[in-house]
């Protein structure tokens, strides 16, 4: 048994190292991929916004040519009936703000619009204004949002 893992983890360490050498050739450089990054997290959290203020905001501003970000305005929330209703951990204004979020973050647009406007809404004061914090500021354009 363990003859085996060792052969296995050999062979596996080989082909690595053929790929990353074959990757390398003549000593030019090969272009890193793009790191994909999830972020699930909440509209109304106070851990949710910390981190969009604190965390995602300077990583973004230095990092955003080597990420794909997706954001994913749902956290700890739960769907039930097959996805017809949805209870959020800070009440139904947060689900609100999810789905809000949610709608804009699918519309067409470039990341770097996606990014700033969920930090901006995340990082609005009153958050009994946050829909003041609009697509439309952003560059997103907002023909299928409040009809």
């Amino acid at each position: 048994m363990l003859k085996t893992e060792i052969k296995w983890s050999v062979l596996l360490l080989l082909q690595f190292v053929f790929v990353v050498l074959a990757g390398a050739q003549g000593g030019q450089s090969v272009a890193a991929d793009k790191l994909d990054v999830t972020i699930l997290y909440e509209s109304l959290c106070p851990d949710s916004i910390r981190f969009m203020g604190r965390q995602l905001a300077p990583a973004y501003g230095n990092l955003k040519q080597n990420l794909n970000v997706n954001l994913v305005p749902f956290g700890k929330s739960r769907s039930v009936n097959h996805g017809n209703e949805f209870y959020c951990q800070h009440g139904p204004a947060e689900c609100a703000g999810n789905r809000l979020q949610s709608c804009v973050l699918n519309q067409p647009s470039t990341q770097d619009q996606r990014v700033r406007f969920a930090i901006c809404q995340m990082l609005a004061n009153d958050k009994q204004n946050v829909e003041e914090v609009r697509p439309d500021k952003f560059y997103i354009s907002e023909n299928n949002f409040y009809s």
